[in-house]
């Protein structure tokens, strides 16, 4: 994967809303249902 792609999606998944979009559309959950993330090193 190329570094800016790396670094986009880094910065795009800091936003929670995305995080948990994001999330809900790979794993086939209801964003409701997604009650907290978090990002770990």
């Amino acid at each position: 994967m190329k570094p800016k792609i790396d670094f986009a999606f880094k910065e795009i998944m800091e936003d929670e809303k995305a995080r948990v979009g994001f999330l809900s559309a790979v794993l086939g959950l209801d964003p409701e249902n997604i009650k907290e993330t978090r990002i770990l090193d």
